[in-house]
Order: C-alpha cells, then structure tokens, then sequence
C-alpha cells in the first residue's frame, strides 16, 4: 500500500525540480547542452535522477519494501524503453550494487558452510549424514525414473 506522508513543500519541491530538470536533460544530447564537458552534464542528470527517485522512494511515500521494489523495476524498464542507449550512465550505479552483493553473499556462504561444517564435531557423524543422503538422493532418482519413464 502507497500513503503519502506527512506534506513537506521543500520534499515536493526538490522531487519536482530534480525530476523536471533531470527529465529536460535526457531528452537533450549530452553535447548539446554542454560541448565541452557532456560528461558533467550525465553525471548532472544522472544525480538529479537518483536524487528524484530518493525522494519519491524515501521522504514522500510511505510504502512497502516489495512496493518499492516492483515500483523501481516498472520505472526502469520504462527509462529504458523511452530513452534506451541515452539512460546508459546510470549503468554504473547497478554494476556497483550487484558488485556490492556478490561481496556480502560469497562470505556468507563460505562462512555458512563452515559453521555448519564445525557444528558437526565428530567425523564420523558427518561421514554417516553424507552416506544417507547419498542414499537419499539414488533412492529418489531411482523413485522419478520410474514414474517418468
């Protein structure tokens, strides 16, 4: 469920600019506002964007993660239909967050695997559960063999 939150004029005022003028720059070639430097005016844009979003996300809607995350992918696939290869600047914000993840989530597992793997204490325990679970899984295969085939 969206609400809108408590009204702040200087949070609508900040997401209406920063969206206008993010949206304005967009629609205009880098080298067309600024030939000498198109890389200051992507950077511009693509902070106004993100600072846009923010405030949509953060300081005016009161929503839901889930909301927020199927409302970000929505948005995205619609920048990238409308501006396609123009909305490419903001590519490096999402190589940065899937970076950010793969360094959180491989330590997690490894260190999973060895806690769990120091939870067992006794090897012979642990050659014991990997014996039934390889019976296990042959048993099941066999099981699925035989009602597919």
């Amino acid at each position: 469920m969206i609400k809108l939150k408590p009204f702040n004029v200087l949070h609508w005022v900040y997401f209406l600019l920063s969206t206008v003028i993010s949206l304005y720059l967009f629609s205009q070639p880098a080298t067309n506002v600024m030939a000498d430097w198109p890389g200051v005016v992507q950077f511009v844009r693509s902070a106004l964007l993100m600072f846009a979003l923010y405030l949509m996300f953060q300081k005016l809607f009161e929503m839901e993660l889930h909301t927020k995350i199927i409302l970000g992918m929505i948005l995205g696939g619609f920048a990238g239909f409308i501006y396609g290869n123009e909305i490419v600047e903001v590519k490096p914000v999402g190589t940065a967050f899937i970076r950010l993840i793969q360094m959180i989530v491989v330590p997690l597992v490894l260190a999973s695997l060895i806690s769990g793997t120091a939870s067992l204490g006794d090897i012979k325990k642990m050659k014991r559960d990997r014996q039934q679970n390889a019976e296990n899984t042959t048993c099941v295969q066999r099981q699925w063999r035989y009602q597919s085939g």
